[in-house]
């Protein structure tokens, strides 16, 4: 049997983290674990909420502010599962993601990751396709997000996420050595992951 776990690093993203707690908990293939990384939130709101979690299958863990890459290899490094599902505190799955995203894994075993296209809601609406594929799709642009399911001993035979790009596009610098390594990322071609498009963010930054 199987077993899946999930990440969700949040930092003062406490007005949206119950949507991707909610998400996962919804999935029709179940979730084992879910592991909220605080990443030294200051928003008092953020506080407050992340220490009434008392779901059973949710465990919090809080660390000083030390960027989105360190804070999904705490995460990830803490859980159980085989497969790891990673996911934003601002953004949220669609319920079939996980069940979609499986048979990827189950029929190539030099399948790494399995992402899908983005729906993106907020500041701007429409879809992206991220299309995935080898490390010549991702040379030249990032072809896949961090929206993706795993394989956590993949994570950990290529080190994990580089901690000193606290600056953004950690997601496509993991890529480019997972493909190097010589595996592939997969995507289920259905908008099944909501992506959160704000004013400020470490993206637009």
């Amino acid at each position: 049997m199987i077993k899946i776990s999930a990440v969700i690093p949040c930092y003062n993203h406490g007005k949206t983290l119950h949507q991707a707690i909610d998400s996962i908990l919804k999935q029709t293939v179940k979730v084992d674990e879910i592991i909220v990384v605080d990443d030294g939130s200051t928003d008092k709101l953020t506080q407050s909420i992340i220490s009434k979690i008392s779901d059973v299958r949710i465990r919090v863990i809080q660390t000083k502010n030390n960027g989105l890459p360190s804070a999904r290899n705490i995460g990830i490094s803490e859980c159980s599962g085989e497969y790891i599902l990673l996911c934003d505190a601002d953004d949220y799955y669609s319920p079939v993601f996980i069940e979609k995203a499986l048979p990827f894994f189950q029929n190539d075993d030099c399948v790494a990751g399995v992402t899908c296209y983005q729906r993106l809601f907020g500041k701007s609406h429409g879809i992206r396709k991220t299309p995935g594929g080898e490390l010549k799709d991702f040379l030249s642009c990032n072809r896949a997000g961090a929206n993706a399911m795993i394989v956590k001993e993949i994570w950990k035979e290529i080190g994990g996420f580089d901690e000193s790009m606290t600056q953004g596009y950690e997601d496509w610098e993991f890529w480019i050595r997972v493909t190097r390594f010589g595996y592939k990322v997969a995507v289920v071609s259905e908008a099944l992951y909501n992506y959160r498009i704000s004013k400020k963010s470490l993206v637009t930054n």
